[in-house]
């Protein structure tokens, strides 16, 4: 399947044997690809690419005849779509995300999946079917979906294309941004090593830090190693029970809630004996909290005034929705330190740097700033990279659209001209399919003249398509007044989230 448009390619489809083998995957591969020039670059995505890719060309070599295809290596790349990534180790998400890869755009790979959601329902029909009914029920579908898919291109690559030509001036603004604090020669050294490492020619991942954060019981080590040399010291404490176990105690009962809230609500109906083990497990988390308050009054005596404005949840049932009111859960007015408001997460392909990179140089901070800066910076100029490939696909998608259905348009006038002794129907129907390829190419051209707010109110509609087609309106609107339209759009956005 083509991850841009998500079109079953021809001879792309095998039956499953007990899951998904990558023999059968191979022959997939093999045959739909027969056709095609050796010479394209391929990338191919996949929800478990990271194992996938190991000896695959040696794979492809030993396949029949019927699906050998040329191999040429260099021409072939991996990547996990954007979805299935977040569930691979880090390694593989610092390697084989679409986002890093060059050429990638803003593909996310995961149309296979949604397929799915049309293909699955006629399985209950095929299910019954002989061999040979059944292929031509699923090639039948599959050919609907494409023509379907076709028919929607244009609504597609203008949407795209909009939201594209927005995230260009972002990104380039915020990439732009980034480098102003940074030495120039600091900024080629930085280039040089992510070009190294996308030609293949360096091991060094520029999206990958050489050292890992510290782990929970790193964390714990330190706290305690602080502790003690606070003891040592002869400082005075608050309690016998030191600041880092009172957090610990905190963090487990928000565990043993949140296990709580999952479990005891599967069990609530079951016998008396697993009802009674219910209740016993409550009171004990109960006593846990009540000995968390004791020491919460001692460290955060300001969340125990908080709690009285919360609702009461006496009840022995509800001790999983106690609030525990660590420094995190409490109202930014009441915690110990000023934090920053939290904003909303947003996808690695749309984030914006946050202003705390803005102004931060590397002229001899420490080697892991140094490092912190130059990944951040590579994912920056990853971002501005694969927005500026977005918008030349879609170009060049809306080129390669029209040309196709000029060309298909033309082959089906040919077939009629030289088909005249034939039925009637035959030449009917050539003359329908030429007909609905020009409809089509008209309609996308006159879609793809609208400015973009105009496009915008219109896309659900075919009237105003109508109306640029035949009147004073179908003029083509400049890339000047588009740029103007995306701008007006972003200062829009600025101006509420001011608000």
């Amino acid at each position: 399947m083509c991850s841009r448009h998500e079109i079953c390619e021809p001879n792309g489809v095998v039956d499953l044997n007990r899951g998904e083998k990558f023999l059968l995957g191979d022959y997939a591969l093999g045959a739909s690809q027969r056709l095609s020039s050796p010479l394209l670059k391929r990338v191919l995505s996949y929800d478990i690419a990271c194992q996938y890719c190991k000896k695959f060309f040696q794979r492809m070599r030993l396949l029949p005849n019927e699906a050998s295809i040329e191999i040429k290596e260099k021409n072939w790349s991996f990547v996990v779509p954007k979805l299935h990534i977040r569930g691979h180790e880090r390694p593989c998400q610092e390697t084989y995300a679409l986002h890093l890869h060059p050429g990638a755009g803003q593909t996310d790979g995961e149309g296979i999946e949604r397929l799915w959601a049309e293909v699955g329902p006629i399985g209950v029909s095929t299910r019954e079917m002989g061999p040979g009914h059944r292929r031509d029920t699923i090639d039948d579908h599959q050919g609907a979906r494409n023509w379907r898919k076709i028919c929607g291109l244009g609504h597609l690559l203008r949407r795209r294309e909009a939201e594209a030509r927005r995230q260009v001036l972002i990104q380039t603004r915020e990439y732009e941004r980034f480098c102003g604090s940074q030495s120039e020669i600091r900024l080629l050294e930085w280039r040089k090593i992510v070009m190294a490492w996308e030609s293949g020619s360096s091991a060094l991942n520029p999206y990958s830090l050489s050292e890992q954060g510290e782990t929970e019981e790193d964390v714990r080590l330190r706290m305690a190693t602080l502790e003690a040399e606070c003891s040592m010291r002869g400082e005075p404490v608050l309690h016998e029970v030191a600041p880092s176990a009172f957090l610990w105690l905190g963090l487990d009962i928000e565990d043993q809630q949140r296990r709580m809230a999952i479990t005891m609500g599967e069990k609530d109906g079951g016998s008396a004996r697993q009802k009674t083990g219910n209740v016993e497990k409550r009171a004990k988390l109960g006593r846990l909290i009540a000995r968390f308050r004791s020491l919460q009054q001692i460290y955060i005596p300001s969340a125990l005034t908080y709690l009285l404005t919360l609702p009461n949840y006496s009840n022995v049932d509800s001790v999983e929705k106690i609030p525990v009111l660590l420094p995190l859960g409490l109202p930014e007015s009441l915690r110990s330190l000023p934090i920053m408001k939290e904003w909303v997460e947003r996808g690695e392909s749309r984030r914006e740097l946050s202003w705390i990179w803005s102004g931060v140089d590397v002229t001899g901070d420490s080697k892991a700033m140094q490092e912190a800066l130059r990944i951040e910076w590579s994912k920056s100029w990853a971002r501005k990279r694969r927005w500026d490939e977005e918008l030349d696909l879609i170009i060049e998608e809306k080129r390669r659209v029209i040309a196709s259905l000029t060309y298909d348009a033309e082959k089906w006038l040919e077939r009629a001209e030289h088909q005249e002794q034939s039925p009637e129907g035959y030449l009917a129907y050539a003359y329908r399919q030429a007909a609905l390829r020009k409809g089509l190419i008209e309609r996308f051209e006159a879609l793809w003249r609208m400015p973009i707010r105009q496009h915008q109110r219109a896309k659900k509609s075919v009237e105003p398509v109508k109306d640029a087609r035949d009147g004073d309106d179908s003029e083509a609107v400049s890339e000047e007044e588009n740029e103007e339209d995306i701008r007006m759009s972003i200062d829009d956005d600025d101006e509420d989230e001011d608000d």
